[in-house]
Parts: C-alpha cells; sequence; structure tokens
C-alpha cells in the first residue's frame, strides 16, 4: 500500500518528496503528514515540515487536519510539534469539532491538556450597565 511519495520520504529523497506533495493526496484527502500524525511518527513529520510546500492546516474530506488526527489518537508529543509548526489549534472538521474536542471525546486527556496550554484564551466580552 505504499506510494512513490511514501518511498521517496522513507528514503529520504525530499526534493523528489517536495515535487510529488504538490499534487499528492490519496483516496479521502489524507496527506502524508496526517499518516504520519496518526502514526506518531516524528522523524517524519519533522522532515515534511521542513518543506516548505506542506500546508500544515491541509484539511481531508471530512474536515480533519494533522492535528485534529494526532489529538484523535492521543499523540501528545505530535501535537506539540504540530502546533510549534504553525498548526491551527481552533480549526473546526465538517462537524464543527476542533482538535481539543476529538481529544476530549477520545479519553485523551493529556493530549487536551497540550491543546489548552496552546490556545490563547479570547477576553470576556465585557457589559455595559
Amino acid at each position: 500500500g505504499s506510494t512513490p511519495l511514501m518511498w521517496a520520504m522513507k528514503c529520504g529523497h525530499l526534493t523528489t518528496a517536495q515535487a510529488m506533495l504538490e499534487a499528492n493526496r490519496t483516496a479521502g484527502g489524507w496527506t502524508l503528514l496526517m499518516f504520519a500524525a496518526e502514526k506518531g511518527d516524528l522523524t517524519t513529520i519533522q522532515a515534511l515540515l521542513s518543506i516548505p510546500v506542506i500546508n500544515i492546516n491541509a484539511q481531508k474530506d471530512d474536515g480533519a487536519t494533522a492535528l485534529i488526527v494526532a489529538a484523535a489518537n492521543g499523540k501528545d508529543d505530535v501535537v506539540k510539534v504540530l502546533i510549534n509548526g504553525g498548526a491551527n489549534v481552533n480549526i473546526t472538521d465538517n462537524n464543527g469539532s476542533t482538535p481539543l474536542m476529538w481529544a476530549m471525546k477520545c479519553g485523551h486527556l493529556t493530549t487536551a491538556q497540550a491543546l489548552m496550554e496552546s490556545t490563547p484564551i479570547s477576553n470576556k466580552p465585557t457589559t455595559t450597565a
């Protein structure tokens, strides 16, 4: 089930992978970053994030991103790397669920904590008397 792009990444041929990434997606819209996030493969994630054309917030057909995939699978280290790489912690999938909601739904409390620590708390609206 490996694609040429997966082999290029696995073998460290980042220039070849970069050319292929611009148009490559699997059925359902999965990207290599999403696959790596699901598996918790930090080495691949860091290599992918070093490629300028990588869209860290790319969404698959259901709206999930690599961060949502990592959060749903309890991959704390991946969540932190993706957030540090610029992943949008407030992005939602097609059902309106955020990465934090997915972490909570799936019972990954340490993942939820990592997401909460990186999510800015909005100011409460002021009320006028």
